[in-house]
C-alpha cells in the first residue's frame, strides 16, 4: 500500500512539473504574440518560428541581468528585442565611422559652477524607424534646440529633407553631424510638417519658409557642460551596444567606431550624461539614456552646438 502511496505521489509531482514547464513555455510563447501586437511585427510561419527563439533567448538573457544586483543598469524589451545584432546595426546604426576631422572648437565665454542641467522635454522623442539617420535626427535635435532657447520657433523641423537632400551623406545608409548641420547652415531647413519624415531615402523637394541657424562648433571635450547649459549639442557615439537598454546607467559601452548620433540633453550631479535617443519612447527611459560622465561610447570626441 505504501508503495502504491508512493508511486501515486510520484506521478503527481512529475504532473505538476509538466504542467509547469508547458504553461512556461506557453506563457513565453503568449508573450511574443502580445510582444508582436505592440511593435505590429507579423512573420509567416517559418519566420515566427525563428523570430520567437530569438525572442526566447533575449527574456532569458533580460532576467539573467537584471537579477544581478551589481548592475547599473535594466535591459527589457523593445522594437528589437526579436533582432539579431547583425540586423540591429544594419538597419538602425549608420555604415561606417569618420575620422576626426579639425574644428575650431567651442569656448564657453562665462564660468559657470552647475553640477547639472536638463533640457528634457525642451524637443520631442522621435523615432527613425527602419533608417540608419541618426545623423539627421540629433542635428536637426541641435537646430530646434536652439531655435526654441532662443525664441525663434518651437515647430518641429524636418529630418527627411536633411535625408534627401544633403548630398554629402547618403540617406538612411550614412551621413554625420558636421555635414548635416551645414547643410542647415547654408540651406536652412523648414517644418516636418511642409515636409514629413517617410523613414527612407528619396528625391530631394525644394522648400520655403525656412528655419536658419548662424553657425556651429565642435564642442571641446573640457567644454561639455558650459555647452551644454547654453543649449543641447548633437554628438556621435558606437551605439552598438545600445540594443537592450531600459533603465539606469548604461557602463559597458564599446567603442571601436562611431555609428550612431545623439543629443546630449543635460547632466546630472550623480556624474551621468542625459541623453536623448531617436529610436522612440519604447527605448530606454521614455526615449532617453543615461551614461556615466567622460568619453562613455565615444560621446566626447564628435559633438557639435548649433547658434541662432
Amino acid at each position: 500500500m505504501n508503495k502504491l502511496l508512493a508511486m501515486g505521489m510520484l506521478s503527481l509531482i512529475m504532473i505538476g512539473i509538466t504542467q509547469y514547464f508547458d504553461n512556461s513555455e506557453l506563457n513565453l510563447q503568449q508573450r511574443f504574440e502580445i510582444y508582436t501586437r505592440k511593435y505590429g511585427k507579423f512573420y509567416g510561419p517559418s519566420e515566427k518560428i525563428f523570430r520567437t527563439k530569438i525572442y526566447e533567448e533575449r527574456i532569458k538573457l533580460f532576467e539573467a541581468h537584471n537579477s544581478d544586483k551589481t548592475q547599473t543598469y535594466t535591459m527589457g524589451e523593445n522594437q528589437f528585442t526579436d533582432l539579431t545584432q547583425e540586423e540591429f546595426e544594419s538597419i538602425y546604426l549608420r555604415r561606417r565611422s569618420y575620422q576626426k576631422q579639425q574644428f575650431e572648437n567651442y569656448v564657453s565665454t562665462s564660468e559657470t559652477n552647475l553640477s547639472s542641467a536638463n533640457w528634457e522635454g525642451l524637443t520631442a522623442i522621435k523615432d527613425q524607424g527602419q533608417c540608419g539617420a541618426g545623423w539627421a535626427f540629433a542635428a536637426i535635435g541641435a537646430v530646434e534646440s536652439i531655435l526654441r532657447i532662443d525664441g525663434i520657433t518651437d515647430k518641429d523641423l524636418s529630418e527627411q529633407q536633411l535625408i534627401d537632400c544633403d548630398l554629402e551623406s547618403q540617406g538612411c545608409e550614412d551621413g554625420n553631424l558636421d555635414n548635416a548641420l551645414n547643410w542647415v547652415l547654408n540651406n536652412g531647413v523648414t517644418t516636418a510638417t511642409n515636409y514629413p519624415y517617410t523613414g527612407k531615402t528619396e528625391a530631394c523637394k525644394r522648400q520655403t519658409g525656412l528655419f536658419q541657424i548662424k553657425g556651429y562648433q565642435k564642442v571641446d571635450p573640457n567644454q561639455m557642460q558650459p555647452a551644454i547649459i547654453k543649449s543641447p549639442i548633437a554628438a556621435s557615439v558606437d551605439g552598438s551596444s545600445w540594443i537592450f537598454y531600459k533603465s539606469g546607467v548604461f557602463n559597458r559601452c564599446s567603442f571601436e567606431e562611431f555609428n550612431h548620433d545623439v543629443l546630449i540633453i543635460g547632466f546630472k550631479d550623480d556624474g551621468t550624461w542625459i541623453v536623448k535617443n531617436s529610436w522612440g519612447q519604447w527605448w530606454g527611459e521614455n526615449g532617453i539614456i543615461r551614461l556615466p560622465k567622460g568619453n562613455s561610447c565615444g560621446i566626447q570626441e564628435q559633438s557639435f552646438i548649433a547658434y541662432a
